[in-house]
């Protein structure tokens, strides 16, 4: 429990210092975690949450039985194997909180990606929202042409490449070595099976820092997987805001030679920007609704069939407690984080006009 308390100390005081955290640790400390690991653990072909999982459920039990031997040999009173469980509760607690924070937690603390680029990103005013949605569902069309035997079906059917990680990751570290940031080691997304109970918490994906992977739900569509486990990946290389773990999986995914992966990048842009101009101006729109191609009309309807059956009571619980937790380590927006990806686009843009954006870092 102390371990706990004294990494919670820390986090908030080096709050104070990202400069530090940035130097120190994230580009540090950090750097060298990942590398070990990657290169160690990082190999197994097995997801490490299931041996984690196997090994957690061997060792409860294994206790269970001592625990059961020891107390027919030694009566305690009742009160006193409370306080044991407490003090079991909260120790594991304090021993969970201090890795997670030195694992990788510190990151939160780090200076902020849009500082560190020298970028402004600012409120969108109306029009340039619809500016946005515009050329981005005009961008996810041309894209969405270019998949092979792409038509006005679904692409739920398409069959994902074997070396999809691989190809994320090397976009990935091109884009933050070009940001002339630290890509050490070799950071995995694997797929979660089964992948409904993440869904049905309304999680698509997550990354475990006790594990350093990433993991997508299985029941995401090929043409959502993609963006989903470049953003994974970006947490494993130390970026902890979700917005900015959008904004670079966007840049990985728009520069890779697989036109489904490209999709997947901007399919996942305009579907933010169709979301704030519903909620910005639902009166128009219908009318805005109205350009999307029949294609990508398709791969909507897929999408909300799929997230049908696993919407209930727990999507809001995992909502919420997402929501929480993103708060409690500084990130005032909570989940609305995640809608940073326009503005922080925008951004970019406005730095690397379109003339210069192909000799720039992410370039798009």
């Amino acid at each position: 429990m102390m371990l706990g308390g004294v990494s919670v100390g820390l986090f908030y005081l080096l709050g104070r210092f990202p400069s530090f955290v940035e130097s120190v640790y994230s580009r540090g400390l950090y750097a060298g975690i990942r590398w070990v690991w990657d290169y160690s653990l990082g190999f197994s072909p097995i997801p490490l949450v299931y041996i984690c999982a196997a090994g957690l459920i061997v060792w409860m039990v294994i206790a269970l039985i001592r625990r059961r031997r020891k107390n027919r040999s030694l009566q305690r009173p009742w009160w006193k194997k409370i306080l044991y469980f407490l003090s079991f509760i909260g120790a594991a607690a304090g021993a969970l909180t201090f890795f997670f924070y030195f694992l990788w937690g510190f990151n939160y603390a780090r200076i902020p990606l849009e500082k560190k680029l020298d970028l402004n990103p600012r409120p969108l005013s109306v029009s340039e929202l619809k500016d946005i949605y515009l050329e981005a569902v005009h961008s996810a069309a041309e894209t969405r042409a270019s998949v092979p035997r792409a038509g006005e079906e679904s692409l739920e059917g398409t069959v994902l490449k074997p070396d999809l990680e691989q190809n994320l990751r090397r976009r990935l570290v091109d884009v933050l070595r070009e940001m002339e940031y630290p890509a050490p080691g070799r950071v995995r997304a694997r797929i979660f099976r089964p992948g409904g109970w993440m869904m049905r918490f309304s999680v698509a994906g997550m990354y475990v820092p006790f594990l350093g992977e990433g993991y997508v739900s299985r029941v995401l569509l090929p043409f959502e997987r993609p963006f989903g486990m470049a953003h994974e990946m970006v947490h494993g290389y130390g970026f902890t805001e979700e917005g900015t773990a959008n904004f670079l999986a966007y840049l990985a995914c728009s520069r890779s030679d697989d036109p489904l992966i490209r999709y997947s990048g901007a399919l996942e842009y305009w579907m933010y920007a169709a979301r704030e101009c519903r909620r910005a101006v639902p009166k128009e729109y219908a009318e805005l609704a109205a350009v999307i191609p029949p294609g990508i009309r398709s791969d909507l309807v897929a999408i909300s069939k799929s997230r049908q059956k696993y919407r209930g009571r727990l999507s809001q619980v995992g909502r919420e407690i997402n929501d929480r937790y993103l708060k409690s380590q500084g990130v005032r927006e909570g989940v609305l984080s995640y809608n940073r990806l326009l503005v922080l686009v925008r951004a970019w843009r406005e730095k690397y006009p379109l003339e210069e954006r192909e000799e720039s870092p992410g370039c798009l």
